[in-house]
């Protein structure tokens, strides 16, 4: 018996590195074996042992600010070895080609963190108290998963417009104002008048020529580089009036606070509209409450409109008299 050797089964599993390989160093029963090229072969199954692995294939976690698509981040192999040889207190041994095996026995773990993709092998062993009997070695896939890099998709879109009513002959001017997004193409549109300047960058100039009286919306679709993102639109609307006389002007200024509380409320939406053409600008109230229109047309209707998300919408009708300021003490009182 002591001439007779067993066929000694090495389970290996290989991997041909594409990226830096990061192979942990092996406990004292385990061997680092070096990596091959090629797929290996695969070895027979000797009688009376058998090696089974809870899965085949690995794949590789998505580089930082990847994202899956159908992978798992599971890096390990549960690996158990069975065997019918008629031995007391067997030894396990095992040899990989990268990775490590953590714990000892017929069953281990296989982590395979850090490696690259390619091909790996495990070869497990069965000793006796002097020699080792019997090898196995299967091999496994380590494969990149398919990962989808996020877009930076853009989050809102507003245009803003001329603050005031536009004197007949002057240009008015159009902005689209974007969060996020990156690489954007501006596309304008006007149903009146022509853009003199800035098509197909953030702001435009719109000729105002021939058109008193009348009033001009400028439309943008802004569309980002990422086709998942699609696209955004918004539109703004300016007054063009023929004046004659120096413009009368007056200010409308205001705090916004809550009905019950009396809370100053931050980021209200209040719009300044002219009633007989239905358009207008509008800005966001401050951190202590208030608003301001300065300097705007004045013996003129106007409606103000405020909104603030779990709020109701409050309108108050006015009219602006010249070198008037209206200061507005609103109230908003909160939805069910």
């Amino acid at each position: 018996m002591k001439n007779q050797r067993h066929q000694i089964l090495f389970l290996v599993a290989t991997i041909s590195l594409t990226l830096m390989a990061v192979l942990i160093p092996a406990q004292s029963s385990v061997k680092i074996a070096k990596l091959p090229f090629a797929a290996p072969q695969p070895t027979p199954t000797p009688a009376g042992l058998d090696i089974q692995l809870s899965k085949t294939s690995v794949k590789l976690p998505c580089p930082s600010g990847g994202k899956a698509t159908a992978c798992d981040d599971d890096m390990t192999i549960l690996v158990k070895v069975s065997h019918s040889l008629n031995i007391k207190n067997p030894k396990f041994t095992y040899t990989v080609s990268g990775g490590r095996v953590a714990g000892s026995g017929a069953e281990v773990k296989w982590d395979l963190t850090g490696v690259s993709e390619g091909y790996y092998t495990i070869t497990a062993g069965i000793s006796n108290e002097s020699e080792v009997l019997m090898t196995y070695t299967k091999a496994i896939t380590v494969e990149q998963c398919e990962c989808v890099n996020p877009c930076n998709c853009m989050s809102s879109l507003s245009v803003s417009g001329p603050s005031a009513a536009v004197k007949v002959g002057e240009t008015a001017r159009f902005t689209a104002n974007v969060s996020g997004g990156e690489f954007l193409t501006y596309s304008w549109t006007v149903d009146k008048g022509y853009i003199t300047s800035g098509q197909g960058t953030p702001f435009i100039v719109v000729d105002t020529a021939g058109l008193a009286g009348e009033s001009i919306t400028a439309t943008v679709e802004v569309i980002g580089d990422c086709e998942v993102c699609g696209s955004l639109s918004g539109s703004e609307t300016a007054i063009v009036i023929a004046l004659t006389t120096p413009l009368s002007r007056g200010n409308v200024i205001g705090t916004v606070r809550d009905s019950v509380t009396s809370r100053r409320l931050r980021g209200a939406k209040v719009e300044l509209i002219f009633r007989e053409f239905g358009a207008g600008t509008h800005v966001r109230t401050n951190a202590s409450g208030k608003f301001e229109f300065l300097n705007h047309l004045a013996n003129v209707e106007y409606k103000v409109r405020i909104t603030l998300n779990g709020y109701k919408t409050r309108v108050i009708e006015l009219t602006l008299e010249d070198g008037e300021t209206e200061d507005l003490s609103i109230r908003l009182v909160k939805r069910n």
